[in-house]
């Protein structure tokens, strides 16, 4: 008889540990599900890029667009070659597009795509659409340092005695001081962009070497959305019929 109270009173005791546990159950449950959902939104496959002012101005609005449709995660920053290789190396990037390649033992530099320089104006400066050194005031220049094969082009072709209207470290300013008889010397890419906003677009007689611009990976630690980001900005560079891609013929080494 006692032994039958003594279970009786364990039972009671079971039954209503029970019932003041359900609620919390139920809580558990619903923040297990909701721990979920925070950690596969965390876990969605991301890549980490960045390029030069002018590249990811101008040539990667549609591409990003495009890439974010297939439910990734990405960041795009603005890196000097430099500092990429830098960022590189410390794991803080997957892919960047630079101008100057250096040697690096874990780094590869591949090319990405080619394109001239043209010469943009804020007014008319000639007939047709073309233009040579000789037709541009040297005085009315907003120079941007594009990269050093430029730089050595544009030093032999101008007069160094006379200072141009205004010295650019970010290409992105240009539009803003393009007025009047001020003109300067672009990649194709950034020119054709400013030709749509209603700029004056000239091909340059004797320009300097094309510009070429590179992507660097890592050789060891590939993030597998590489291939996809490349082909899209490769279909964007087919647009333009100055730029020449070589990424088509890359991409499947990635």
């Amino acid at each position: 008889m006692i032994s039958r109270q003594s279970n009786y009173y364990l039972l009671k005791e079971i039954l209503i540990w029970i019932v003041q546990f359900l609620p919390f159950v139920s809580q558990w449950k619903e923040l297990w599900k909701e721990t979920n959902e925070i950690f596969s939104v965390v876990q969605k496959p991301k890549l980490l890029v960045s390029a030069v002012e002018s590249v990811s101005l101008y040539l990667f609005p549609k591409v990003v667009q495009a890439f974010l449709r297939q439910n990734y995660n990405l960041k795009v920053s603005y890196q000097h070659s430099p500092s990429a290789y830098t960022y590189m190396e410390s794991g803080l990037l997957d892919l960047a597009f630079i101008e100057e390649p250096r040697y690096s033992k874990h780094i590869h530099a591949t090319p990405a795509f080619s394109e001239p320089f043209v010469v943009v104006a804020g007014s008319k400066i000639a007939e047709g659409d073309t233009v040579s050194v000789s037709d541009l005031l040297p005085e009315y220049e907003i120079h941007v340092s594009w990269n050093p094969e430029f730089e050595s082009w544009h030093a032999k072709s101008f007069d160094e005695k006379i200072s141009p209207l205004i010295i650019l470290s970010q290409d992105s300013l240009i539009p803003y001081v393009l007025e009047g008889e001020a003109w300067g010397i672009a990649p194709y890419s950034t020119g054709i962009n400013l030709k749509k906003q209603g700029f004056h677009l000239y091909r340059l007689l004797g320009g300097s070497p094309d510009r070429f611009i590179y992507y660097i990976v890592h050789g060891y630690e590939k993030n597998k959305l590489i291939p996809y980001f490349v082909s899209l900005l490769d279909q964007e560079l087919r647009i333009y019929p100055e730029i020449i891609s070589f990424l088509v013929e890359n991409v499947l080494y990635l």
